[in-house]
């Protein structure tokens, strides 16, 4: 009964949190928007647009609530890559980072799965914060751990810490990755 995966506030996951149903879905839509896009009769402009308006919505809605793994991005952040290369008529083989890059640097400067989370997990905390009730000062207290528990004075010695703890989990598997971490 608690494994039977349900739809509620539109996140498909079970009462146990297994959220694979969503992320199947996801995965599944974006596919979707791939093969559109690689015979799409539309302009480069409209086929930009159905990758704002479809990969990046499908994601975003519930980029925040569902538990991404780093392998999840990865498969996503290619499959996002493909689909901008096709949407600017670009060759497959063309390098990524022509597209990472920043239009002041030359480069095209699109979103990526990572960023769009990164995004979405600020806009839900700076929502969290904007009342003045008890969800604003459990984030102040959370932060203050965290400062505490980094010896981090700062927002950005925190930012530096977290860079580099996770630049050192990279190698070692998820279980032990969380148990490190907590």
């Amino acid at each position: 009964m608690y494994k039977r995966q349900t739809r509620f506030l539109g996140i498909h996951s079970n009462l146990l949190g297994d959220c694979s149903e969503q992320i199947a879905q996801v995965f599944s839509r974006t596919a979707e928007i791939l093969v559109f896009l690689t015979s799409s009769p539309l302009t480069r402009r409209q086929n930009l647009l159905v990758i704002q308006q479809g990969l990046e919505t499908i994601f975003r809605f519930s980029a925040g609530i569902v538990p991404w793994s780093d392998s999840n991005i990865t498969k996503l952040d290619r499959m996002w890559m493909r689909a901008h290369k096709l949407a600017w008529g670009l060759s497959i083989g063309t390098a990524d980072e022509i597209l990472r890059y920043p239009r002041v640097r030359g480069g095209l400067q699109v979103r990526t799965p990572i960023s769009v989370l990164a995004h979405t997990l600020w806009t839900h905390l700076a929502s969290c914060v904007s009342n003045d009730d008890g969800l604003k000062e459990l984030a102040y207290l959370e932060y203050r751990e965290a400062l505490s528990k980094s010896y981090c004075n700062s927002l950005t010695e925190l930012q530096e810490e977290a860079a580099v703890l996770s630049l050192s989990l990279i190698h070692i598997s998820e279980p032990t990755r969380l148990r490190r971490i907590s």
